[in-house]
């Protein structure tokens, strides 16, 4: 079995990136007088650490951020404290997010652990945010969703799809530099899922999400515990996803992409076997 979503790579990741973070921290004025007792977010201390350049703090505005991330770490659905002052949350999305991860738990054990590790926070898109879910790796751990569904599998498709992109962060940031760039990235080729033209990087992240998503319905639909319920509704996902994802993977097969991990290619060679069954 291949090993995506690796629980080692995962911890080793981001305890690594917590000590980088950390010590980035130390060397903002505004940071070197508070006493930081507790672990921030990963999407907290990402933020600050790949912006910490473009922008100066006061110590009272890192000191209320930082009572903001404690604050905010008591639920997973709720506002977007690096870029709202509010603590909003939304206990009925909560409840939501709850439910798809216990599906997860039950159908997918490594993405729950993974997910387990990650700790994200969601919330609703920021202005400009063009599409139903996005990820940026620069405020890693933090998915926004529009949330306008009260189906847990639509959720936990969601989850899947966000979290499969956390994941080929982690990917590419432990890969060797010679590695990353033997491949053609920024070369442009027609996306199934976007239905437009962009670079292959971007491709590639598609196909590792739609076969996150895929893998997901495929594990609700064969999973005998699950409710028929959820497993009607998990149908929808290899209904919307199957075709584009099979044009998606073929791109990146025939610009060589797929070589450039053997644990994912693994991973999604599986996926469309199964789903041309």
């Amino acid at each position: 079995m291949p090993s995506i979503f690796s629980i080692d790579l995962t911890k080793k990741y981001v305890s690594q990136f917590r000590q980088q973070g950390m010590q980035a921290l130390k060397l903002i004025p505004a940071f070197r007088n508070i006493d930081i007792n507790r672990e921030l977010s990963l999407s907290t201390l990402s933020w600050i650490y790949f912006n910490r350049d473009k922008f100066s703090l006061s110590t009272d505005q890192v000191s209320n951020l930082i009572t903001r991330d404690i604050a905010r770490s008591k639920f997973v659905v709720g506002s977007n404290i690096i870029f709202d002052s509010s603590l909003q949350r939304y206990p009925e999305k909560e409840a939501l997010y709850s439910a798809a991860r216990t599906i997860i738990g039950v159908v997918w054990k490594k993405l729950f652990a993974f997910e387990q590790i990650i700790k994200p926070r969601m919330c609703f898109p920021r202005q400009g945010v063009e599409h139903e879910s996005a990820s940026d790796p620069q405020v890693f751990g933090l998915i926004e969703y529009v949330m306008n569904s009260d189906d847990p599998v639509k959720w936990a498709e969601i989850l899947a799809h966000e979290l499969g992109h956390h994941y080929l962060t982690i990917v590419f940031a432990t890969k060797s530099e010679a590695t990353v760039n033997r491949y053609p990235w920024a070369k442009e080729d027609r996306s199934a899922l976007r239905n437009m033209k962009r670079p292959l990087f971007g491709i590639y992240h598609a196909a590792f999400a739609e076969a996150a998503m895929l893998e997901l319905g495929l594990r609700i639909h064969s999973n005998h515990s699950i409710e028929e319920l959820i497993k009607q509704s998990s149908s929808r996902i290899l209904d919307c996803y199957k075709n584009k994802y099979i044009k998606d993977l073929t791109t990146i097969t025939k610009s060589g992409l797929l070589e450039f991990d053997k644990d994912i290619k693994l991973f999604m060679l599986g996926v469309r076997e199964r789903i041309e069954v």
